[in-house]
């Protein structure tokens, strides 16, 4: 088996299944931790040739990607995993019904997740809003839709929405130029890693946290279970 990469992320998930009577070894791609650490490479490489724009570029489709597969991977492990175990918590119907169709935006099922999980105030306190900026943008690279023409010289008064959207997040190559040749600079590159790899380091943490707790309940659950039993008996 591989390694585990430069931050601790797995390449492949393994497991053991048991069919006919006959012990199969599987394997899941960590698709999350390849594409950080595509990120990450990116990210440096654009520290390196700073003019250039090709490489933010590469890092906010491949963070884009990062955090997407972590949500995705939360779901399809929860619903492996038998939802009893979770007692009380009420999970989104895609994720109790592990439905292969996406439905919703990246954001709103890790909202959605998040809040089902840790409670309603998680959402509040991590960034996604930044998170909706870098799906945008991902959404605006990839799906080319013939926007209209863009002003340059003389700058315009108003800027472009998505310019607006990372106002203050990093810095930005001065006008005049298109907006996605201002956004797509190095700092952009920083600041994206950055996100997503502060989203699914939160979301671990919260998980690990998580699990504790229900290990405790389930334990204490376990034991007044086994007095009952005695009582019963006697």
């Amino acid at each position: 088996m591989e390694r585990p990469g430069p931050a601790g992320e797995c390449p492949n998930w393994v497991g053991v299944r048991i069919e006919d009577g006959r012990q199969s070894l599987v394997t899941l791609p960590n698709w999350s931790g390849r594409a950080m650490r595509a990120a990450r490479v990116t990210s440096r490489l654009s520290l390196s040739d700073p003019d250039a724009t090709e490489h933010p570029w590469s890092t906010v489709l491949q963070v884009a990607c990062g955090v997407e597969a972590f949500i995705n991977a939360v779901e399809h492990f929860i619903a492996r995993s038998g939802l009893e175990r979770w007692g009380h918590i009420e999970f989104p119907a895609r994720t109790a019904d592990a439905d292969p169709e996406h439905q919703g935006s990246t954001v709103k099922r890790w909202a959605g997740i998040a809040a089902a999980l840790f409670g309603p105030e998680w959402p509040k306190s991590m960034r996604l809003e930044d998170l909706d900026s870098l799906m945008a943008l991902r959404n605006t690279l990839v799906h080319f839709k013939g926007d209209h023409e863009e002003r340059i010289a003389p700058v315009a008064l108003k800027e472009p929405a998505m310019l607006r959207r990372f106002k203050g997040c990093f810095e930005m190559r001065d006008p005049p130029r298109p907006w996605i040749d201002r956004v797509l600079t190095p700092g952009l590159a920083t600041w994206a890693v950055d996100l997503g790899d502060g989203l699914i380091a939160a979301f671990r943490n919260s998980w690990q946290e998580q699990l504790d707790r229900i290990a405790i309940e389930n334990l204490d659950w376990d034991r007044e279970e086994e007095e009952r039993l005695a009582k019963a008996a006697d």
